[in-house]
């Protein structure tokens, strides 16, 4: 079962939610369906659109780290619900998406218990989208998120024109890329946690906890960030998606390695 946030023991105690932010703190941008760390519950994290009245709706993270899933089933009502802004828990740079007809679906119990935003390349672009996020390598990025389509396109999850994470157009392939492609093998049809640095020949790709060092290129990220789409709808996502984040620096080993582990706990894989 995935963590909830307070985990009562034997003498009464709770265990408090620890979320990537209290891990690996100094993120520039953190959007998801969790919250960022203790010091971001609260906030407003998902505006979400229900298709019966095209009504639209902020959501806040509670204090177990989940989004307030009980308000959301309330304002959904019998409608269908879309992803109109996922909100940057810790600056500005919210991924934005005005067009109805391309925003990713939210789905309640997508994932156990537990709500995705889902990137359907066939039936919607499922493009979200924000201004250039510029810095120089190196820096890192994190993801979570599962192929749920074509195995023989490629599937972005986050990126720009120059930089990218994505599932490549070969079945059960994660990919880093900043110029040059570099591939780790990943189950297709089950969430895996991307964590990667960014640094040249330097690079890491951590897949599922496991650090590879690569060499993906030089590349800058400038261009604009999109999540379910890296080259502005050259490869839309057919994938379930949970949350992303940047970082304008080169995190540890060890770093990626701890946001795994928090990630997994969370959300119990």
């Amino acid at each position: 079962m995935p963590i909830t946030g307070f985990v009562s023991g034997c003498l009464g105690n709770f265990v408090p939610y620890i979320g990537p932010g209290d891990i690996v703190p100094g993120a520039l941008a953190f959007w998801g369906l969790r919250a960022y760390s203790q010091a971001s519950m609260g906030q407003v994290a998902i505006t979400l659109r229900r298709d019966s009245d095209n009504g639209l709706q902020d959501f806040r993270m509670l204090g177990n780290g989940h989004l307030d899933v009980a308000a959301i089933t309330t304002f959904k009502a019998a409608a269908n619900l879309f992803v109109r802004t996922l909100h940057d828990q810790v600056g500005t740079n919210d991924f934005v998406q005005t067009t109805n007809a391309n925003q990713p679906q939210f789905i309640l119990n997508g994932f156990g218990a537990n709500p995705v935003m889902r990137f359907v390349k066939a039936s919607s672009l499922g493009l979200i989208t924000l201004n250039a996020i510029a810095d120089t390598q190196p820096f890192s990025w994190s993801a979570v998120a599962k192929r749920t389509g074509s195995t023989t396109l490629q599937n972005t999850i986050l990126g720009d024109a120059n930089v990218e994470f994505y599932f490549n157009n070969a079945a059960n392939q994660l990919a880093m890329f900043a110029g040059t492609t570099q591939t780790i093998a990943g189950t297709d049809g089950i969430f895996h946690s991307l964590n990667g640095v960014f640094n040249g020949a330097n690079s890491i790709f951590n897949v599922d906890g496991i650090n590879s060092t690569v060499s993906p290129g030089a590349n800058a990220m400038g261009g604009t960030m999109d999540l379910g789409s890296g080259d502005t709808l050259t490869n839309p996502c057919d994938a379930d998606i949970l949350g992303a984040s940047v970082w304008t620096s080169a995190l540890t080993a060890q770093n990626l390695i701890d946001l795994h582990g928090n990630q997994g706990a969370f959300w119990g894989f």
